[in-house]
Formats: C-alpha cells, structure tokens, sequence
C-alpha cells in the first residue's frame, strides 16, 4: 500500500511540474509572440504574425491557442496574404513538456482563408523554405481545419474558390493514415474520405489504401 501511495504521489508531483512548465511556457510565449513569430519566418521564408497573442484552454488535454495567424505571400504573389486564421489551437501532451519533447495530440485551425497562387513561371506560393532551422523537437497526431475558405489563382489569372466546412488528418506520422473532409466547389457538395491502411481483397493480395467521393446522385 506504501509503494501505491509513493507511486500516486510521483505521479501527481509530475503532472504539477508539467502543469508550471506549460503555464511559463504560455506566459513566455504570450509575452515574446514576435520573437516567434520571427523565429518562424526564418523557417519558411515569409513573413509571419501572431496578430492579437497566446493564452491557455485548461482540460486533460490542456490547448495553446494562437489568435490572429497571419503567414505573407512570397514578393511575386498578387495575393495579400498565403493564410490567414482567426485562430490556431493546439492540444498537447503535459507530461511530454517534462521530458523536453513537444508532442502535440491535435492542432485545430479555425476560420481560414487560403490563397492558393501559381506564376507564369511554375513558382507556387505554397513553396516554403527558408534559412536556418525550427530546433523544435515534436510529433504531431492530427491536424483539422475548421471553416475555411480556399481559393486558387492560375498562371492565367483566373480564380476558383472552394468553401471547406472541415477537413481531418489523422494518423500522422504513423503509416495509417486518415483524411476525411466536406467541401463545396462550384455550389456543388463533395465528400471525400482516404485511408492508408491496407484493405485485404482476396488471398492474393490486399489493397493499399481505399477512399471514396461523395455528390449528389454519384459515390
């Protein structure tokens, strides 16, 4: 019964630890949210803002959130902006800050919009890179996106927008991975759905992944 009450007691002692780690880290994070910001844009090459700041959702899976994503288009792009989210919200594992690794259990991005653009030149705004390095160690499990607007301007000029209700990633960094999303093109509804895992179809072989596209009268 001792060995029990030991073994609660370092479990609470950890989670507290946790708990202060990850408040310094939001307060540090809030209060410096230009150094990251910057630091950020070193990495991709663009500009990048954290428009209105950092704070804390607390629960289990305790959230980061990031209000006002701002990320620049490249110099040639017509487009003001590549993205620019109302807000970014990321759960994280507590216990993963102790061991100084950022595992990250879901990031969710709400209200997004999504310029999409392509020069005459085969140049693509969606084309990142940048000097130096992120020095951020982390796994990330699933990625969502919420309410977002995407839109796509060709080399000729022409634009196509889509509406996106939602759209999933699962599974990342594991080889089953999941994408579901809900979308409208053209005031058409599309459903789409893709998974990695494989699918055996006979005892000759199996198929390696299977999906399905759903509109109105066709699957």
């Amino acid at each position: 019964m001792k060995a029990i009450k030991i073994i609660f007691a370092g479990i609470g002692l950890l989670l507290l630890v946790a708990v202060a780690v990850t408040a310094y880290f939001v307060a540090y994070l809030d209060e410096n949210k230009d150094l990251l910001a910057d630091q950020v844009s070193t990495v991709l090459g663009r500009e990048v803002r954290i428009e209105k700041g950092v704070s804390m959702e607390w629960s289990l899976t305790p959230a980061i959130s990031l209000e006002g994503l701002w990320v620049g288009n490249p110099k040639w792009a017509k487009g003001e902006y590549f993205a620019r989210a109302e807000r970014a919200l990321v759960r994280l594992r507590l216990l993963s800050l102790v061991r100084r690794h950022l595992e990250l259990k879901q990031v969710t991005i709400q209200n997004v919009d999504i310029s999409l653009e392509e020069a005459q030149d085969g140049r693509r705004n969606w084309s990142f890179g940048g000097e130096g390095e992120s020095g951020f160690d982390f796994d990330l499990d699933a990625l969502k996106v919420e309410n977002s607007h995407l839109s796509y301007r060709s080399p000729t000029g022409d634009i196509e927008r889509a509406d996106i209700p939602e759209m999933v990633f699962s599974g990342m960094g594991s080889s089953e991975l999941e994408f579901k999303t809900r979308f409208t093109y053209r005031d058409v509804p599309v459903s789409a759905s893709l998974s990695s895992k494989p699918q055996v179809i006979s005892l000759a072989g199996e198929r390696p992944f299977q999906g399905k596209v759903e509109m109105p009268g066709t699957t």
